[in-house]
């Protein structure tokens, strides 16, 4: 994405969707091969929406491949308005969903933390004036990083070996934030909220799926 051959800058690029597929649990010391494309592009009244694509690969076999879609968008807005993408595998009832994680509150120095392990340097996760010229209120915690912290709590209580989890962006989490974990688990699907416990502002939503039929 830092190649001058993408198609926008990544300078205050949003992390709008993200799907991973793991087919199979890669193993720490694996020798990998990385493709990586972009797979769709596309310019809506909210914005350029632009898709890569990522598979991962041991001896040739598919391993783990993700789809992320990023908004690079045409005009300041503080939300990103979810109305118009609902996606029906994401629906669950709230009163069927129980708390997971206690609430949870995402420092600026987490962010800063995150930004180094991951190389990702968005300025817009790092500093409230970037993120201010994007229409932010103050610096936004990665959506990845809320990603992650939702699948390390719900690891504990689902199988996450091989599944396909699917996320919305909704809301941006300002740093500092307080958030806490919703979810609602079955063995055919399970959908999940990460959500502001003050407000009820729903940050982030997704579902996990198992993969099934799959060899060893």
């Amino acid at each position: 994405m830092t190649s001058t051959k993408f198609p926008v800058s990544i300078l205050g690029l949003i992390h709008y969707k993200n799907q991973i597929i793991q087919h199979y649990p890669i193993k720490q010391n694996a020798i990998l091969t990385v493709t990586c494309r972009v797979k769709q592009d596309h310019t809506s009244n909210r914005g350029r929406f632009i898709q890569v694509h990522i598979d991962i690969f041991e001896d040739k076999k598919l391993m783990w491949e993700c789809t992320a879609t990023f908004l690079h968008k045409c005009q300041k807005k503080q939300y990103l308005d979810n109305s118009h993408n609902s996606n029906t595998a994401f629906s669950s009832h709230d009163e069927q969903m129980i708390e997971i994680m206690p609430p949870f509150t995402f420092s600026k120095f987490n962010a800063l933390r995150y930004a180094y392990i991951s190389r990702d340097i968005n300025p817009i996760h790092l500093h409230y004036i970037p993120a201010k010229l994007m229409g932010f209120k103050s610096s936004i915690l990665h959506g990845m990083f809320a990603k992650a912290h939702v699948l390390a709590n719900l690891e504990n209580v689902i199988d996450i070996q091989r599944i396909s989890i699917d996320v919305q962006f909704n809301n941006a989490i300002f740093l500092p934030g307080e958030v806490s974990l919703n979810a609602a688990l079955s063995p055919q699907n399970s959908t999940f909220k990460l959500i502001n416990s003050e407000k009820r502002m729903t940050h982030l939503s997704g579902v996990i799926l198992p993969l099934i039929n799959r060899m060893n």
